[in-house]
């Protein structure tokens, strides 16, 4: 279990004991099926050494959200202290794909020094660069764990959710 500052404990399925910083992550995944599911392929930092130390001051990478009352579209964001989920103006983009909960599909992100891209079989779904050294609006400089999650808030859960990581 890991604590995020205004978002409570969290759990994953699975959580690499490697730290990343920059490279290139893809996940081969096939989504589960029902309302009421949220399956995540995201990234955050051991410890942060921004701000208070917590979520959102040193960054998060959703390289792949998928909530199961809209079962043909994938998000992929990133959250800042600058650019956030509670601020309503995080960076993130959706990519419609009628067939994520029937067949597997490769989902990957490129890190580096300057960008952030993230794709969904290749074909790019978001795209975030640097624009400054302000930690508020670029925290992507410190190591981060690889998060596989796959939550369930109602006993619709009609499918297994395969997740396959090659990191």
């Amino acid at each position: 279990r890991r604590h995020t500052r205004l978002q409570g404990d969290w759990s994953s399925d699975v959580c690499s004991s490697d730290l990343w910083l920059y490279g290139r992550v893809d996940v081969r995944a096939r989504l589960p099926i029902g309302r009421g599911t949220w399956s995540a392929i995201w990234m955050l930092p051991e410890v942060g050494g921004y701000g208070d130390g917590g979520w959102p001051d040193n960054g998060e990478i959703d390289i792949m959200e998928h909530v199961g009352y809209d079962p043909t579209r994938i998000h992929s964001t990133v959250h800042t202290n600058a650019a956030n989920g509670l601020r309503n103006n995080a960076s993130g983009s959706a990519l419609e794909q009628p067939d994520v909960q029937d067949e597997f599909h490769v989902y990957s992100v490129e890190w580096t020094p300057r960008s952030i891209r993230m794709y969904m079989d290749e074909r790019m779904v978001h795209e975030v660069n640097s624009t400054s050294n302000d930690w508020r609006i670029w925290p992507f400089d410190q190591p981060m764990h690889l998060l596989l999650d796959r939550k369930s808030t109602t006993s619709e859960l009609q499918s297994p959710c395969n997740l396959v990581c090659r990191l």
